[in-house]
C-alpha cells in the first residue's frame, strides 16, 4: 500500500511519459472539476469489453468538434431520446421532432422516392433517471 498525499497542490512533472498500469480499477474523484487536455496528438477513450457511459448529471452535456463528428453503431441501432424536442440542423434547414409532430423547414423542401401516409401513431421511450431527479 502506498499513498501520495499534500495538504496543499501535489505536482507531478515528468519530461517524457507518464504511465500507470492497474490490475484492478482506477478511480479518479475530484470535488470540483477534472480536466483532460492534450496538445497535438488528441485523447482516445477505448473500452476492450463493456460500455462506456458518459453523463452530465446536473447539467447540459455539450460535444462540438472542428471539423466531422461521427456516431456510428456497427452491429445494432442508434437511438437518440429527447424528452421535449429533439432538432437536426444543417445551412438553413432543419428537422424538428416533439410531441405534437414533426416540423422540416429550410428554403427547399424534397421529399424523393414512394410515399406512404399512414394513421398516426406514437411510441414512448424511457429517458434514463440522474441522481436528483424523481421518476415522472
Amino acid at each position: 500500500h502506498m499513498q501520495l498525499a499534500a495538504g496543499g497542490h501535489l505536482f507531478t512533472s515528468t519530461g517524457g511519459n507518464a504511465d500507470a498500469a492497474i490490475g484492478g480499477n482506477y478511480t479518479v474523484a475530484a470535488g470540483n472539476a477534472v480536466s483532460l487536455f492534450a496538445n497535438t496528438q488528441g485523447v482516445k477513450v477505448t473500452a476492450a469489453e463493456g460500455k462506456i457511459d458518459v453523463q452530465a448529471q446536473g447539467d447540459a452535456l455539450n460535444l462540438a468538434a472542428l471539423k466531422g463528428v461521427t456516431i456510428a453503431s456497427t452491429e445494432d441501432a442508434i437511438t437518440l431520446n429527447a424528452k421535449k424536442e429533439l432538432t437536426l440542423y444543417c445551412g438553413g434547414a432543419y428537422v424538428k421532432l416533439t410531441s405534437t409532430g414533426v416540423e422540416f423547414g429550410g428554403p427547399e423542401i424534397i421529399l424523393k422516392g414512394p410515399m406512404r401516409v399512414r394513421e398516426s401513431a406514437t411510441k414512448q421511450s424511457a429517458l434514463p433517471l440522474m441522481p436528483k431527479q424523481e421518476p415522472t
